[in-house]
């Protein structure tokens, strides 16, 4: 007991990545860790506004709303959504003042497949998943919608 107490402080608080290092554990691999997804927390906080958007924006109709937002987005048809029709397109929606790295980090998130656009598979994937980030409350407006 004297030696966690020597290691962590007399705190009671433990910081996750720190134990996962002493106890060998790698926080790059760990699903619990923020350091593995651009942007960390701050992005998750973004990802979850988006996602409260985009939801309110679908209403009720589910799935098909979803296609119709992002048929909206895909400006050229092209059946992927590039960086900067996905910019334009949350702008629309009422997500506002995203800097270059927030939309660099968020566009790495929705594009998982790394290709440099967002399929509607991708797109889908990660608007319907629960596993929301720590949200850091409204700090955009969203037009009405």
């Amino acid at each position: 007991m004297q030696a966690l107490i020597e290691t962590y402080g007399r705190s009671g608080l433990v910081d996750y990545e720190e134990y996962l290092k002493d106890t060998g554990g790698d926080a790059t691999q760990d699903p619990l860790s923020t350091r593995k997804q651009p942007g960390g927390r701050r992005v998750n906080a973004l990802i979850d506004e988006v996602k409260r958007v985009l939801r309110r924006a679908a209403g009720d109709g589910g799935n098909q709303n979803y296609k119709e937002i992002f048929q909206h987005m895909d400006h050229n048809d092209s059946g992927q959504i590039s960086r900067s029709e996905f910019e334009a397109g949350i702008t629309t929606l009422g997500v506002r003042n995203l800097s270059t790295s927030d939309m660099n980090n968020m566009m790495e998130r929705f594009d998982r497949d790394g290709n440099g656009k967002i399929d509607y598979r991708e797109f889908l994937s990660l608007i319907k998943s629960d596993n929301d980030g720590a949200s850091g409350g409204d700090r955009f407006s969203n037009n009405g919608r």
